[in-house]
């Protein structure tokens, strides 16, 4: 968060991160390479200068992906490519994914995919059926609840996505802990949730494409499913709403406020604001 060390840290993050760009390169670098490099240097000479303790300290980057996957390719022998195909594509039957980069992938942000592939991956999860119920009941839990006080604009964190408490200013709410929501609001548009209470899964497939080469829309498909969830929630909740409430101002079926309006529109109008 914003203690005096992580602000020392992010004055000096540049120099690290200049010195992991070739080591974890996606065409360039090896999954080995970048595992090291971020052991190395993010953490200090061989991670001793780390800033926070596990289970303490909450940093949204990509670091723990990118030292899972080095892990996996130590221990299994295999290939970046092939522990993805073994233990990821092939079980869930996803044929139409791969992760962009030849040596070393961004787990955090470059599987390429598409929405039928991918409610593969989400029907297996919900259904607990690989790679066994107690890895996903684990992946699930709360890693964060050092954070349930404070406001976060998603929630608490889980193993790679959120526990979903959507711009909620009262922090991790009961209310949320008892929906049992587990989202991934992905950058370019594509949002995926689980819903453990109703038992469903959802995903809003979008792709932000911009003249300006990043995603200036971002922000617009997150809250496309977040005002969708409200819909599915009271339909599959055992008192589903007549057809009338979902069609004009509901109070239990609205999601978005003035505010969340006005960002939607204002990347509209001006996307480089969004960026």
């Amino acid at each position: 968060m914003n203690t005096r060390a992580a602000r020392q840290y992010r004055a000096t993050a540049q120099r690290h991160d200049n010195a992991n760009v070739t080591a974890c390169d996606a065409a360039k670098g090896t999954i080995a390479g970048c595992a090291e490099a971020i052991y190395h240097q993010v953490g200090g000479p061989g991670g001793k200068n780390l800033i926070g303790v596990p289970g303490k300290v909450y940093s949204y980057n990509s670091n723990h992906l990118q030292l899972a996957a080095g892990v996996a390719v130590a221990a299994t022998g295999l290939p970046i490519e092939q522990v993805v195909h073994k233990y990821l594509l092939e079980p869930y039957g996803m044929s139409q994914s791969y992760y962009a980069g030849a040596g070393c992938p961004d787990f955090a942000g470059s599987l390429v995919t598409t929405g039928y592939d991918y409610e593969k991956f989400l029907a297996g999860v919900l259904a607990h059926k690989y790679p066994s119920a107690e890895t996903i009941r684990q992946s699930e839990l709360d890693a964060t609840p050092f954070l349930s006080d404070y406001y976060t604009l998603y929630g608490n964190y889980g193993f790679g996505h959120f526990l979903s408490c959507f711009d909620s200013t009262g922090g991790f709410t009961d209310a949320c802990k008892e929906a049992q929501v587990h989202m991934d609001p992905g950058a370019f548009g594509f949002i995926p949730l689980i819903n453990r209470k109703y038992g469903y899964y959802l995903q809003v497939v979008a792709a932000e494409v911009s003249p300006t080469g990043s995603y200036p829309l971002s922000g617009i498909p997150e809250y496309l499913a977040v005002a969708i969830k409200t819909h599915v929630d009271a339909i599959l909740g055992g008192h589903p709403p007549s057809y009338d409430d979902h069609m004009h101002y509901t109070p239990s079926l609205l999601s978005l406020g003035v505010a969340d309006v006005n960002y939607m529109l204002n990347c509209k109008l001006h996307p480089t604001a969004c960026m």
